[in-house]
C-alpha cells in the first residue's frame, strides 16, 4: 500500500461540508411491508349493492317524459335557490353597518367636522 493508496482511503473518508443541512441526507429504512393488503375485500363491502347498479337501474326504468319532467324540477329547483341565495345576498349588501345603526337611534349628534363644536 502506497502513499498515493493511503491518501485516497483517508480522502473517501473526509467530509469536506460540515454543516449538515448541506449534507446528503441518510437513506431512509422503510418496513418491508406497511400497509398489507387482505386478502379478499368482502368484509369492506357491506351492502349487496353498487350505486352505479342503482341508477342505471332507476334510469331504465324512466320513461322520457319522466326523465325530462324530471330535470325540470330540477332546474326550476335551482333557479329558486340561485334567486334566493342573490336575494340573501342583497340583503346583506343592503344592510346598515353597525356604526349607521347606532347613529340613528342615539339622541346624540356625531361631529361632523375636524373640530368639535364649541358650547
Amino acid at each position: 500500500m502506497g502513499l498515493h493508496d493511503l491518501h485516497q482511503a483517508w480522502l473517501s473518508r473526509l467530509t469536506l461540508v460540515q454543516a449538515p443541512e448541506c449534507q446528503a441526507p441518510r437513506p431512509v429504512a422503510l418496513p418491508p411491508d406497511m400497509h398489507p393488503l387482505p386478502p379478499s375485500i368482502d368484509a369492506y363491502c357491506a351492502y349487496p349493492f353498487t350505486a352505479e347498479n342503482l341508477a342505471q337501474a332507476q334510469t331504465a326504468r324512466l320513461s322520457a317524459d319522466q326523465l325530462r319532467a324530471q330535470h325540470e324540477e330540477h332546474t326550476t329547483f335551482l333557479e329558486h335557490w340561485k334567486k334566493r341565495k342573490e336575494q340573501e345576498q342583497q340583503a346583506y349588501l343592503h344592510k346598515p353597518t353597525p356604526a349607521a345603526a347606532l347613529e340613528h337611534t342615539s339622541d346624540a349628534k356625531a361631529p361632523t367636522g375636524p373640530y368639535p363644536e364649541a358650547g
